[in-house]
């Protein structure tokens, strides 16, 4: 990887990624010839022959035609995409998600699905048909998330899907600043999950911190980066000891975007964790792999000041994040051991794979007392137990203000980021109770609530700022989460922070 190493970090985005800021979109009342048109199909769930044509923008002859056509070929909806040759141009018809999810997710569905299919055809216009109830670019931003591919790390690159070179909506049109804000989304998503699925011996928190400073210079937001000796003198204590066992440099990272009105501020604070091995409470080897995706949440962050250095929210938003490896070298923090937080408060590590809360507790009193913000979200890889409640498709939502709670559930169900709020029962406060410190940074009994006790203990050091922490354990990679990759980064939490910031008008 050392060649990688001394590459540009934009040489080895997806192609996608350009193409989102570069592909013509056309306005059309009117089919294309020899596009490939995409079109939603409802079907009858208890009767598999019946289905109806979700396209009013397309004539009734037309629409009648093709189910015509589509009858004659046997086709059912469950069966899979069906396309259709008529009248010169190509069509594509696809069911419509049964689930009952919103309809941001079964838009985001159907434009998955179509991209899935298109891959094996050599396309050069797509056009999707406005619908009566799904957003058409809702099913745009589907099919851009399918078209995602990373290939820059292969050492013979493959040959890639070749992408449209034109884009086209059938009865829809969209205003100039909603097509830009569905493209800018769409390339943080891109860049949030790029260097999400790039390896760690690549993204460590010096390469991060690098990205971070480099987008904030193109984008013209100020950007201020601490290395470890200033972490350490911060009294960041907490965060410091995760360091410990490597000798790459622990990052903090913050971004300031500057919103209408700059007497208010919103702080966004995301776990970095570029790699963790567990430290020496080592992980089981069994899928320590997919641990460099312990940093998605400081991606979601940094994507989010993408959008928002783009896009002016109504407030300013800090962005923070704690870029950091987690390894057991011969440094390392023992179980046992106790650290000093910057709140002051100490805390015995009982378990060195309980590590994000340790960097969060220093971000989230910084944030706090530096910003003084209206209200902070961390978003955070934290427990995977929260899988063991939500399994892969929805993030788990803790709070200390139900105003702020309300806010994100709000914001998560507009943009299609499915979120459960969970309790922080006060009963558990005592598994966090040390004999030797103020603070364990884990429970020791086998309670199964550990997601909501890592809650608890994140509560400790947000005073009384109005806090939110989502953990995105079972949401970050390999999301099943209907409208989103089922293999490889999501880009989770993206948009429900930045709608977060942008739909904020006080509570």
């Amino acid at each position: 990887m050392e060649k990688r190493s001394q590459g540009q970090w934009r040489d080895l985005l997806p192609a996608v990624y350009s193409w989102i800021g570069s592909a013509r979109f056309q306005y059309t009342q009117e089919p294309n010839s020899g596009a490939h048109h995409i079109i939603g199909v409802h079907a009858d769930s208890t009767r598999p022959e019946k289905y109806e044509l979700d396209a009013p923008g397309l004539s009734p002859e037309l629409r009648k035609a093709l189910k015509e056509h589509g009858s004659q070929l046997g086709w059912r909806p469950q069966a899979g995409p069906l396309l259709l040759s008529l009248q010169g141009s190509s069509y594509i018809l696809l069911a419509i998600s049964s689930l009952r999810v919103n309809n941001v997710q079964k838009a985001r569905q159907l434009g998955a699905d179509a991209a899935n299919f298109l891959r094996n055809l050599s396309v050069e216009a797509v056009v999707i048909c406005a619908s009566k109830e799904l957003n058409v670019l809702n099913v745009w931003d589907g099919l851009v998330q399918s078209f995602y591919s990373l290939e820059s790390f292969k050492g013979a690159m493959e040959e890639k899907f070749s992408l449209p070179k034109r884009m086209a909506f059938l009865g829809y049109e969209a205003k100039p600043d909603v097509e830009k804000k569905y493209r800018i989304m769409a390339q943080a998503n891109a860049l949030v999950r790029m260097i999400s699925d790039a390896p760690a011996n690549w993204l460590n928190s010096e390469k991060f911190a690098e990205i971070a400073s480099q987008v904030a210079d193109e984008l013209g937001i100020a950007c201020e980066i601490k290395g470890r000796s200033e972490i350490q003198a911060l009294g960041m204590g907490s965060f410091a000891s995760v360091a410990k066992g490597t000798k790459v440099d622990p990052k903090l990272i913050v971004l300031e975007v500057k919103g209408k009105d700059t007497s208010k501020t919103i702080a966004l604070l995301g776990k970095g964790l570029t790699f963790d091995s567990g430290g020496l409470s080592l992980k089981s080897p069994s899928g320590m792999e997919q641990m460099k995706y312990d940093m998605a949440g400081g991606a979601a962050v940094l994507g989010a000041a993408y959008v928002l250095s783009q896009i002016q929210p109504p407030t300013n938003v800090v962005c923070i994040i704690g870029a950091v490896e987690n390894m057991p070298f011969d440094n390392a923090t023992r179980p046992g051991d106790i650290v000093q937080a910057m709140n002051g408060k100490t805390i015995e590590i009982i378990n060195t794979d309980a590590e994000g809360r340790l960097v969060l507790a220093d971000l989230l009193h910084y944030a706090a007392t530096r910003y003084k913000p209206e209200f902070m979200v961390d978003a955070a890889t934290l427990t995977g137990v929260v899988i063991t409640a939500l399994g892969h498709a929805g993030s788990g939502l803790f709070a200390n203000s139900q105003a702020l709670a309300n806010h994100l559930l709000k914001v998560s169900e507009k943009m299609g980021e499915p979120l459960w709020q969970l309790p922080m029962w006060p009963e558990l406060e005592k598994e966090l109770k040390s004999t030797v410190a103020d603070y364990k940074n884990t429970s020791v009994d086998a309670t199964g609530a550990k997601a909501c006790v890592a809650s608890i203990f994140l509560k400790g050091f947000v005073g009384e700022t109005s806090w939110a922490h989502l953990d995105i354990a079972g949401t970050a990679w390999d999301c099943k989460a209907s409208g989103y990759p089922t293999s490889g980064a999501s880009g989770f939490g993206l948009r429900t922070l930045t709608q977060a910031c942008l739909d904020f008008t006080g509570f």
